[in-house]
C-alpha cells in the first residue's frame, strides 16, 4: 500500500508563521485584529500588504479577513 501523508506529521518544514515578520508589518496585522469589524481593519491589512506583499502572514491575514 502507498505511503500516506499524515497531516499531523509536519516534519522539519518551515511553516508560514515561523517566518520572521517585520515589526511594522506585525503591528499592522495586530491593529487589524483589534479593529476587526471596522473599516480601519481592512486599511491596516492593505497597508501591511503594501509593506510586505510576499509575506505569507500578511496574505493569510487578508484571506481570513475576507
Amino acid at each position: 500500500m502507498a505511503d500516506r501523508l499524515e497531516l499531523l506529521e509536519l516534519g522539519d518544514d518551515v511553516l508560514y508563521y515561523d517566518e520572521p515578520c517585520p515589526p511594522d508589518v506585525a503591528e499592522q496585522i495586530d491593529a487589524a485584529a483589534r479593529y476587526y469589524g471596522q473599516p480601519v481593519a481592512e486599511q491596516r491589512l492593505l497597508y501591511a500588504y503594501f509593506l510586505a506583499p510576499e509575506q505569507l502572514s500578511v496574505l493569510v491575514a487578508i484571506y481570513r479577513y475576507y
